[in-house]
């Protein structure tokens, strides 16, 4: 819809021109993006906590976890040295 606003306006201005290429449109659509992400993704956050939306992690599994990986990366941090 604004593709069929602008362009109309490149033949009479020459910086509109731009917006015919696909590739201006997807960095515009990617920029657009990012930006609302940026703009809105900290209130989502406060609404999923404040509703307790969210994924609990049982303390066993997360000092296990750490126990089992701990051994592999010392030994991976050792030999690289050697």
């Amino acid at each position: 819809m604004l593709l069929d606003l602008l362009l109309p306006l490149g033949e009479t201005m020459a910086p509109f021109n731009v917006v015919q290429y696909i590739t201006f449109r997807c960095a515009c659509a990617a920029v657009t993006g990012v930006l609302l992400s940026l703009a809105l993704g900290p209130s989502f956050i406060r609404a999923a906590r404040r509703l307790s939306i969210g994924q609990t992690i049982r303390e066993e599994a997360r000092s296990g976890t750490r126990a089992r990986l701990a051994p592999r990366r010392w030994a991976a941090c050792s030999s690289s040295r050697r």
